[in-house]
């Protein structure tokens, strides 16, 4: 999973609603702190448009601002997710180029449509496949 930002500094995954995104940068966020790393989930979900999004980001992270939160990362790579941008684009689009200003933070954005930065790197997701049921494999319980 964490092959998503081999490389890269801002990734953002795109897909209709309801196809995993979240579920997939979770499994990111598990894969990083797993592995050694530094992740953090922001949940942008009860954000409006307007709203202050680096304060958004601070409290979700139990920091002042996002100052605090870089100088507390004392050069540690790291991961900012930001979860649901969609109906915040433009002010989510401001976060995350703040974001990647920031040494060693890498950010992974789930968003409808990307977020329109240079050095976006957009990895659309698709409808998953449903695989036929072959007739002697059982049926799973309910």
């Amino acid at each position: 999973m964490t092959a998503l930002l081999d490389g890269k500094q801002f990734v953002t995954i795109t897909g209709t609603g309801g196809i995993g995104k979240t579920r997939l940068v979770r499994e990111v966020a598990d894969d990083r702190n797993t592995s050694g790393g530094y992740s953090a989930l922001v949940e942008l979900g009860p954000a409006k448009p307007g709203d202050d999004l680096e304060l958004l980001l601070a409290r979700q992270l139990g920091q002042s601002s996002l100052d605090t939160f870089a100088v507390g990362l004392d050069g540690q790579p790291a991961v900012v997710i930001l979860d649901n941008c969609e109906h915040v684009l433009a002010d989510a689009a401001s976060l995350a180029e703040r974001l990647t200003g920031l040494p060693n933070v890498r950010v992974l954005a789930t968003s409808r449509t990307p977020l329109g930065l240079p050095g976006e790197h957009v990895v659309k997701l698709g409808p998953l496949r449903v695989l036929a049921k072959s007739d002697d494999e059982p049926t799973p319980p309910l």
